[in-house]
């Protein structure tokens, strides 16, 4: 499968899981009023408790005075898939400077850039049907994991 239609084929996932991250950001921002974001373990551990029943572990951050990225692990149910294309999950935030994102009510209603990332480039090996298939077990997965919280 090419890059493109690969990158067409996951933008829906995305878009699924960026609504999903925003979700548990405002149940996060209702308890607090806001919430800043910056490279250190309360606030790695208070993101990873909040994601914890969607399947995702907080892998690290990536911060420079430009961006700022939450990469996020998919936990082994999704990994238990056949032919799992991804390697992170992805959010991008844009940084004013300061090493950190502030976050409140207005930012939900931001766009957010979510990614699927793929290091190893699985998708030159995968066939559309494949990806497709796992693709909709990714989001079968996350809706049981919902249910089951």
């Amino acid at each position: 499968m090419d890059f493109q239609k690969y990158s067409e084929l996951k933008k829906e996932l995305e878009k699924y899981f960026a609504n999903v991250i925003k979700e548990r950001f405002r149940e996060l921002i209702k308890e607090n009023f806001d919430f800043t974001i910056t490279a250190d373990y309360l606030t790695h551990r208070a993101i990873e408790n909040v994601l914890k029943n969607d399947g995702l572990d907080v892998y690290g951050m990536n911060v420079n005075m430009d961006g700022f990225q939450l990469l996020l692990d998919f936990d082994s149910q999704y990994l238990s898939i056949n032919n799992f294309p991804f390697t992170r999950l992805v959010v991008e935030f844009e940084n004013d400077g300061n090493y950190s994102v502030f976050l409140d009510e207005d930012s939900l209603n931001d766009e957010w850039i979510v990614n699927l990332e793929d290091y190893y480039k699985r998708y030159l090996n995968t066939n559309e049907t494949d990806f497709l298939i796992a693709l909709k077990e990714i989001e079968q997965i996350h809706l049981v994991m919902r249910l089951k919280s």
